[in-house]
């Protein structure tokens, strides 16, 4: 059998051979391993001294923000970037929990992909400025964000030209252009504002505060109450089962003297008449002129929307402001391709005045066909879903008698634009129609314009964009 061979230290502690040339030689080596240690020992505490000198005791407690110094060679992309760009401390970040006795656990963003254990010498304590919260913050770009990154937007004052294969060019033009007061929301500061929405960490979000919502249904009862004051003064009045037949002229000026009911009632026009019937407006014009020898052709047509009710709906979902995807307002992307397959699905989620969630919407180009469609609303409520996790484990069965369905017709005009102003043919009649899903959202702007080129006043916006002119005649 073999056994272990001796070494060095070996030889020199226990040795009982023949050969004393071995134990001096091992002897020698034992010296010489005693004196190096000593060296190096002496090296090690020079070197701690220095290191020590500038050096604190620094301990955190759970719950501490700190700041964390971040090393170029720690993120792939930053691996060609000199060390002078990269921001050396990063945060601040809260500090989970102590790992061993002088590392810490940091809850960190997900964008940082690190490891999220740092020793203490790669942190130091932050400290905010009580009176001014911002005045320490960076503006530069956070650290692992190249090409582009979450900030605040002061102001932007310009459009830009979008460009896709297969699709005509179109300007986008940015909301401080119509004078409207817009705050841009990154990911992180949409999940405080909108705990229960999902948008991922690429999602962001433009917060309009002077933004408001209306309940259509109560809006259009306020006015019917409102206008029944001015019935006897003669300015008001209903005639919702007795529509119009007919324009009358009684001269040859072109302008129109009266309105015919079907009822055969006479609504002489003192100044104008205005037509505003929506997505009939292109059939009831034609109607109307028919025995005034005037083709007028308005290319309105009805756009077909859903709009889910569920009153006292179970569930926690709660939203503090009324949200709407992006792609709700690009109205225009949907062929009128005349097929229930042609739909748009694009979420809107709010809580009404009355406590009831009210989710959509699909615009669909199936002409006045009003039966329900009950693959939309499925799809409508999966497209829900995707944003609002506390939804996904309802079913809509479950929900069919809180559901209601509300559909309609939105006025859609080729161009995107609405119709706002007098026919040419017809100088005293105005369209008012073509506003899409805007319709009670323009509708005083829309009755202002009316009524100031009714009564001659300056206009407060050139109505050029909306003039019936080239479109509809």
């Amino acid at each position: 059998m073999g056994q272990q061979p001796l070494t060095p230290q070996a030889v020199v502690s226990g040795y009982t051979g023949s050969s004393p040339a071995a134990y001096r030689l091992a002897k020698g080596w034992h010296e010489q391993l005693d004196i190096t240690k000593a060296y190096l020992n002496k090296a090690a505490n020079k070197m701690k001294k220095w290191a020590d000198k500038n050096r604190r005791p620094l301990e955190f407690q759970e719950g501490d923000l700190v700041m964390v110094k971040l090393l170029p060679h720690q993120f792939k992309v930053f691996r060609k970037v000199h060390k002078g760009l990269v921001r050396k401390y990063e945060g601040p970040f809260p500090i989970i929990r102590k790992v061993g006795k002088v590392s810490y656990n940091l809850e960190l963003p997900p964008k940082l992909k690190i490891h999220p254990v740092f020793h203490v010498s790669m942190l130091k304590p932050y400290h905010a400025d009580l009176e001014d919260q911002t005045r320490g913050k960076s503006q530069r770009a956070p650290t692992a964000v190249v090409a582009s990154f979450e900030r605040d937007i002061e102001s932007i004052e310009t459009k830009r030209v979008i460009r896709r294969r297969g699709v005509p060019s179109y300007n986008e033009y940015f909301l401080s252009n119509a004078g409207l007061r817009a705050e841009y929301w990154s990911s992180s500061n949409l999940q405080l504002k909108e705990p229960e929405l999902t948008v991922g960490p690429e999602g962001c979000a433009a917060f309009l505060p002077d933004d408001a919502q209306i309940d259509v249904h109560s809006a259009v009862a306020l006015i019917e109450k409102d206008n029944i004051h001015f019935i006897p003064h003669n300015r008001y009045a209903e005639f919702y089962n007795d529509p119009a037949v007919c324009l009358m002229r009684y001269s040859k000026d072109g302008k129109v003297d009266a309105v015919k009911t079907n009822n055969n009632k006479i609504l002489h026009a003192k100044e104008a008449v205005v037509i505003a019937a929506g997505s009939w407006t292109g059939s009831l014009m034609h109607n109307l002129a028919r025995d005034l020898d005037v083709t007028i052709n308005v290319p309105v047509q009805p756009r077909k929307g859903y709009l889910l009710v569920f009153e006292n709906i179970k569930s926690n979902l709660r939203l503090n402001h009324a949200t709407m995807e992006a792609g709700y307002v690009n109205y225009q992307r949907t062929s009128t391709e005349n097929s229930s397959k042609s739909t748009d699905i694009s979420m809107t989620a709010t809580i009404d005045a009355k406590g009831n969630l009210l989710v959509g919407s699909n615009r669909q180009f199936v002409g006045f066909n009003g039966d329900l469609d009950m693959h939309i609303v499925e799809q409508i409520w999966k497209r829900t879903q995707e944003f609002f996790p506390a939804l996904r484990n309802i079913s809509l069965e479950s929900l069919s008698q809180e559901m209601k369905v509300r559909t309609g017709f939105r006025p859609y005009m080729p161009d995107g634009k609405p119709v706002i102003g007098p026919i040419p043919s017809m100088p005293n009649v105005y369209l008012a129609t073509g506003h899409e899903g805007g319709g009670i959202s323009m509708a005083l702007g829309t009755a202002e314009l009316i009524a100031d080129m009714v009564l001659g006043n300056s206009l407060k916006l050139d109505p050029t964009p909306f003039a019936a002119e080239g479109r509809c005649c």
